[in-house]
């Protein structure tokens, strides 16, 4: 069986008043059911995509990000913190709260919880944009409610990166307070160290200890050479015998015996503090060991305590940690049903049944007439079809 498109356009003409008759009655119903159809509105919100934060609900998203390779088990998280955002929407406990915030079990008159969740899930949507803009939006039978769902889910978004970030902070502030102690014990411990020290080497500022030292060194010294010069002095005229030169001798051999004392260690005068100069390099290592402990466990200490007051600030914070960038907006016209689109698709959908009906039914003339024997078979097997449709009801 062959046509050509005179014979197409023939058989449209002929039939002209079913596509006409299909197409003002799908029209019509199309329009009215529209018409009646409850009408629905969208709200929408656009929030900033949240900054990458060191510790809290994006610190190991954050950290993962910045790995110059892959790591086996957190591959989930190399998504960017915008993903985090939509995971936690779409989080049972969000939903569950909203639900129940709404009360939206009765709302939907829904037998099971999980029966609610699934009629939201069908009146929510989320998403990124290209630039990384996070999208809610909501959509209900009227615009306050949907603008209402809309603020809800940022503002139970907000509720969980606080709760997050309080949780964090909490834990960080223990951990640094246990620390904090410790520093504190090792900062005492090194301080009772340098205490020791000085205690027992008579150490307490060793480069001005040294300074003195040898100051007193050179007097005594040159004391000693002004009374050698005495001495040799009277031994040119005076015997030895005699008293003067005896005391001067006397001197010399005393002031010679203090500076060997004085190079042991051993002051000449009571209750200073003099150090061995064969010790001082010893003694000295040592100091600037248990100095730079000290030093060392003060920035330690000082650092630690700065964290702890900023943990205890993030613990007490209660400031918003999403930026919206676009309010959840009142509908001002529905978003559907879209009757334009409606009454369009059913008018083409009219078309197509009609065209599907006068080929049929003009393949069936032309069977008729030019192949009696193709009929019979169609029709038989149509009418075998029709009986094995029936007989179940029959039974």
């Amino acid at each position: 069986m062959q046509f050509k498109l005179i014979d197409l356009l023939l058989i449209l003409f002929r039939n002209k008043k079913i596509f006409i008759v299909n197409f003002m009655l799908f029209s019509v119903v199309s329009a009215a059911i529209s018409l009646v159809l409850p009408h629905w509105y969208t709200s929408t919100a656009r929030l900033m995509p949240p900054e990458t934060q060191s510790s809290g609900l994006f610190g190991l998203a954050s950290m993962a990000l910045d790995l110059p390779f892959d790591v086996p088990g957190i591959a989930g998280l190399t998504t960017g913190p915008a993903d985090i955002y939509i995971a936690v929407l779409r989080s049972r406990n969000v939903r569950t709260r909203i639900i129940e915030r709404f009360n939206l079990q009765d709302y939907f008159e829904a037998d099971f919880l999980e029966d609610a969740l699934g009629q939201l899930d069908s009146r929510t949507f989320f998403d990124k944009t290209e630039e990384g803009l996070i999208v809610i939006s909501c959509w209900e039978r009227t615009p306050e409610f949907a603008q209402k769902l809309t603020q809800a889910f940022l503002e139970e978004l907000d509720r969980v990166n606080i709760e997050v970030r309080k949780t964090s902070a909490t834990y960080t502030r223990e951990f640094i307070e246990k620390r904090l102690k410790e520093a504190e014990a090792d900062m005492a411990a090194a301080a009772q160290r340098m205490v020791d020290f000085q205690r027992k080497n008579g150490a307490f500022d060793i480069e001005t200890q040294v300074k003195s030292q040898i100051e007193l060194s050179a007097q005594l010294r040159a004391q000693m050479v002004s009374l050698e010069i005495q001495r040799d002095v009277l031994q040119t005229y005076l015997q030895e015998s005699h008293q003067e030169l005896k005391t001067v001798r006397l001197q010399v051999a005393e002031m010679r015996k203090h500076l060997e004392r004085l190079q042991q260690g051993i002051s000449p005068i009571e209750n200073d503090l003099i150090l061995a100069m064969q010790d001082v390099p010893e003694l000295y290592k040592q100091f600037l060991f248990i100095q730079r402990d000290i030093e060392v466990q003060k920035v330690i200490y000082q650092l630690l305590m700065q964290q702890y007051e900023q943990a205890r600030i993030q613990e007490k914070k209660d400031s918003p940690t999403i930026q919206v960038l676009d309010a959840p907006t009142l509908p001002q016209k529905r978003s559907s049903p879209k009757r334009t689109l409606i009454v369009v698709t059913s008018a083409l959908a009219s078309i197509l049944l009609s065209f599907i009906i006068v080929w049929v039914h003009e393949m069936l003339a032309w069977l008729a007439e030019n192949d009696r024997q193709k009929y019979d078979d169609f029709m038989r097997a149509v009418k075998n079809l029709h009986r094995l449709r029936s007989t179940p009801g029959e039974r």
